[in-house]
């Protein structure tokens, strides 16, 4: 159940777009459990926006990005 994301961010941390990698987008429209993840992964990134702390002067480094949420990481 792990979602892969891919996310362009602008210079100030701004969630420019955010969409399903190409290796979670075959399993959206076939696992009902998967595509709830998905959506909320994505809601949870848009939520995020702005990202803070990223240092400008890496900003090529950094503006383009892949997100993995798994939710064993999320258990306490």
């Amino acid at each position: 159940l792990i979602v892969v994301l891919n996310v362009e961010l602008r210079q100030d941390g701004e969630v420019l777009k955010v969409e399903l990698a190409n290796e979670s987008k075959s399993r959206y429209n076939s696992d009902t459990f998967f595509r709830a993840a998905a959506e909320s992964a994505i809601r949870a990134v848009r939520l995020a926006s702005p990202l803070k702390n990223l240092p400008p002067e890496k900003y090529q480094t950094w503006r383009e990005m892949e997100m993995r949420f798994n939710p064993r990481d999320m258990l306490f």
